[in-house]
């Protein structure tokens, strides 16, 4: 069952650590390289594919940000999400 709304902090409230934002950084980096060696052989190329990588490393660190544990009587809630149609609370 989910619900839009966040929660009550009845409890204890938790975030995502620094080393859940390692993954997505190396991976851009990653990509911005194999994006440079790209600009080489055509500039919109590279400069398409970098976008692209930005765009998806920014929604990555985003939902990262996003997501919240809360513990009260009932349980353990999780509310993550940060477009409309996946926002919400997950028991």
């Amino acid at each position: 069952m989910e619900s839009v709304q966040q929660p009550n902090e009845l409890g204890e409230r938790f975030t995502m650590s620094w080393t859940a934002y390692v993954r997505p950084i190396i991976i851009f980096l990653v990509m911005v390289v194999i994006g440079l060696a790209l600009t080489g052989i055509r500039d919109w190329l590279g400069a398409i594919f970098l976008l692209f990588w930005l765009a998806v490393c920014v929604v990555q660190i985003l939902t990262i940000r996003s997501i919240v544990l809360y513990t009260d009587a009932e349980g353990v809630w999780v509310y993550r999400g940060i477009f409309p149609w996946s926002k919400g609370v997950v028991a």
